[in-house]
């Protein structure tokens, strides 16, 4: 425990990348790390190895995965230790070893001791702060042994952590140290809050990890977690339980154990990343998290012609009917264009909406095996659509240096391997539509999800090849790019980034991801200088109205590049819109058109019973229901003049009397106006 080499280690581990890797790092843990040593290359390297591709092939197929190993690495390999993949799509990847804590898992699978010591230490590394900080890393292990200069520069106990991160099914723990608990929270212990327990769900910290408690007895019951409690300054915690230690009550120890102690002045370490300068706070569990599954793309290259699509619409008023006429033209666009057609999947896994600000379509090339560049990107946002000619996302600094498509854009000392970008158009960029399952064209702010929601995109990037002047057979890929907001902090988080392109920072944008997936390599194809076959589709379901309006009887009578869709249609009592979209599909070709027409409020219509007619007959019969109906409303239907009976001038305005009424009418009223008066 005295004098060692003092063993320090930079937190900026997201737990949600841990957990996420999980079920990669069992695999990890069973073959052994290192393949062949390889040539050394780096100053101060004193080993240099393969790495064993059966070992971290899960490991690197995600960028969390390559986030864990990294930590993993350090922790397991000494100092001047690298392992290598190779070969590896954006060029090799190296781990850097640092603390040595599994020096044999180079040559043979981690035996179960490692494994404790290599989970603690990683454990111990992760935060949910924005504050990256050196800590002092104790415990009973030849690797982490510290002197009196490290033990008075890292004063304050912020807790322990032990378990088992390479058994899936094994827990993992941490308690609170004293200073945590009772202390002032000075220095970098204010940022640390894994040992922290979570006051919504206080069985776990804020980290996700078990929370067993105080680690000593420096707190009212239950009982401390941790047998051995560090006897002086250069102390640690041992045999630490997965549970307060209770009398008579069973619980699992562990003995590899690593304690963690902070710096008490913010201005002592020089290697501390300010994310987010105003500090950090503990984060709740709310959060979206969103997700890219399921992801496919094809390539097509087209010629100088280039499939449009219209669909006009008429409304006859009088014969209740809509017509719809649709055109498919084959034209000249004027340039070649490489046309990326792709699909993906969108989840939500988190607890708060994930609005989505934008989305990018990196296309990237290899020229003669030669590392990937970017060739143009196209750009969405929720704000201007595909107007949008530039959006801000938040990648691995990975970009190449001559590309200026690509540009640093959060202005900080950033030595995270993530950055916010500013990704814009460029004269090789295009057009960028997306739809959903069914077709039906969807906009940036559309893709926002829901707590849990899925939904499937399919999407179409084209790109001027007569400007990016691809070969055919040059090497491509896709790369997708959606950027949300409400995320979680940690070192793939951007804070207080304009996302969706209204130049304001909304308050789900002060913290924002980007989730990427690469769609896989392809080789450009000859130009398609015919591309026909081409189908219009059009159905039911692509019938839509508004208001009150009704339709029936639909007859779509669809060819190869025209066709015609018929309806009756009804306004109802209020009218409204009634729109109908059609699609055209073939080789290269992905296209939709709509046409929306307004239609009127119906006019009144008679309804049977609201109108009678009698004959001549009927209306001077006195004996008949038209009859005693005239006697009744005589002087309704007409008034006198001069001796004469006329029509009411009421009922020659308003019409509505035919030429027989008014004849049978006017002789019953000159019969009527003929007889004697009666006297009353």
């Amino acid at each position: 425990m005295g004098g060692a080499q003092a063993k320090l280690a930079v937190n900026s581990l997201p737990p949600e990348d841990l957990f996420d890797a999980r079920s990669a790092a069992a695999v990890l843990a069973d073959h052994k790390l290192a393949g062949a040593a390889l040539r050394l290359q780096n100053p101060g390297e004193l080993h240099r190895y393969a790495a064993n591709l059966d070992a971290v092939g899960a490991m690197v197929a995600t960028d969390e995965g390559i986030n864990v190993l990294s930590f993993i690495v350090s922790c397991a390999l000494p100092t001047g230790t690298t392992l290598v993949v190779s070969p590896f799509p954006d060029g090799d990847l190296e781990f850097i070893g640092a603390l040595g804590l599994a020096e044999g898992w180079v040559n043979r699978k981690l035996n179960a001791d490692e494994q404790g010591w290599v989970s603690a230490c990683v454990l111990a590394r992760t935060t949910i702060s924005d504050i990256a900080a050196s800590l002092s890393l104790r415990g009973p292990h030849k690797a982490l042994g510290i002197d009196a200069a490290e033990a008075t520069a890292y004063p304050l106990e912020e807790g322990a952590f032990y378990g088992n991160y390479f058994d899936p099914k094994g827990g993992l723990y941490a308690c609170r140290g004293a200073d945590k608990a009772t202390g002032p929270q000075i220095g970098f212990i204010q940022f640390r809050h894994c040992a922290e327990p979570d006051p919504g769900h206080p069985e776990y910290t804020f980290c996700g990890y078990v929370y067993t408690g105080e680690c000593g007895n420096y707190a009212p019951a239950p009982g401390p977690a941790c047998e051995k409690v560090p006897g002086d300054k250069l102390g640690y915690y041992e045999k630490c339980h997965d549970q307060p230690i209770v009398k008579h009550r069973k619980s699992e120890k562990f003995d590899q154990v690593i304690s963690v102690y902070d710096l008490d002045e913010l201005g002592v370490v020089t290697k501390v990343e300010l994310v987010n300068p105003a500090g950090a706070k503990p984060v709740s569990n709310l959060r979206s998290k969103m997700s890219l599954s399921g992801n496919s793309s094809t390539v097509a290259q087209l010629d100088a012609q280039s499939w449009t699509l219209a669909k006009t619409g008429s409304e006859n008023a009088t014969a209740q009917t809509v017509t719809w006429d649709i055109t498919a033209t084959l034209s000249p666009t004027g340039s070649k264009r490489l046309q990326v057609t792709g699909k993906t999947t969108l989840k939500n896994g988190g607890n708060l909406p994930a609005t989505v600000g934008n989305v990018v379509v990196i296309l990237q090339h290899r020229p003669n095996g030669a590392q990937w560049a970017t060739a143009a990107s196209d750009v969405a946002d929720a704000t201007s659509g595909d107007a949008a000619t530039a959006a801000r996302l938040v990648r691995r600094n990975n970009a190449p240096a001559d590309d200026s498509t690509l540009v640093d854009d959060d202005d900080l000392n950033n030595n995270d391997p993530y950055s916010v970008y500013l990704v814009t158009e460029t004269a090789g960029s295009g057009a960028l539509s997306l739809t959903n399952s069914a077709g039906q064209p969807l906009s940036v702010a559309q893709l926002t999800l829901a707590p849990g929601q899925s939904l499937t995109v399919n999407f179409t990037a084209t790109f001027n090849n007569d400007v990016l002047n691809l070969p055919v057979g040059r090497k491509v890929r896709a790369e997708l790019n959606v950027s949300f907001g409400n995320a979680d902090g940690g070192h793939k988080a951007g804070f207080n980034v304009d996302i969706n392109g209204n130049g304001s920072i909304s308050t789900d944008e002060a913290k924002v991801k980007t989730a990427s997936a690469r769609l896989g390599d392809k080789s450009i194809p000859a130009p398609i200088t015919a591309l026909t076959p081409v189908a219009i589709a059009d159905q039911a379901t692509d019938i839509t109205t508004t208001g009150t309006v009704s339709y029936s009887n639909v007859v779509f009578t669809l060819g190869a590049t025209t066709g015609t869709v018929t309806a009756n249609v009804l306004g109802g009592t209020a009218g409204g819109t009634i729109k109908n979209c059609a699609h055209l599909t073939g080789t290269g070709t992905n296209l939709q058109a709509c046409s929306e027409l307004a239609v009127a409020a119906q006019a009144h219509e008679w309804r049977p019973g609201e109108v009678i007619t009698y004959s001549q007959e009927d209306w001077g019969d006195p004996t008949t229901v038209a009859g005693q109906t005239l006697d009744s409303h005589f002087f309704g239907v007409y008034i006198k003049k001069r001796g004469q009976a006329q029509l009411s001038p009421r009922l020659l305005v308003a019409g509505q009397l035919s030429l027989g009424a008014r004849k049978a009418r006017s002789e019953k009223g000159a019969r009527l106006n003929s007889r004697p008066r009666q006297r009353h």
